[in-house]
């Protein structure tokens, strides 16, 4: 059964990276886009770039986060969960004021500090 499972993960990790190529690689759907930015209009420019770049931004944040693999290193696009709610942090507290912190939406954020990281390391293991 174990064995099976690691299959299958795999199988779901191998099509996850080919779904983020195709839309995130360097031939991408979104990049595309983003190269295609120079030919409007200077005055349209500087609007779409902010929202293409956004949409970049909270499509490798859901990748990162929603599927529980990570592609990168250290991700600094986290969820509120991790960065704040399974530490026990206050929802009053001044550091989730969007002054002090970089929301994307109301699931993801701008890593605030690296805590976050033991939180994930907890779930992705089984406790001895």
């Amino acid at each position: 059964m174990t064995e099976e499972l690691t299959q299958t993960r795999n199988q779901i990790q191998s099509a996850l990276e080919a779904l983020r190529i195709s839309v995130l690689g360097k031939n991408g759907e979104i990049t595309t886009l983003l190269k295609s930015l120079g030919e409007l209009p200077q005055e349209e420019r500087r609007e779409a770039g902010q929202a293409a770049n956004q949409h970049r931004l909270c499509t490798n944040g859901r990748f990162i986060h929603k599927s529980r693999f990570r592609f990168i290193g250290r991700p600094h696009v986290e969820t509120v969960y991790h960065n704040f709610d399974a530490l026990n942090s206050p929802h009053n507290h001044p550091s989730r004021d969007e002054t002090d912190t970089f929301y994307f939406n109301d699931s993801l954020l701008l890593r605030t500090h690296t805590s976050p990281m033991q939180v994930h390391a907890m779930e992705s293991q089984n406790p001895r």
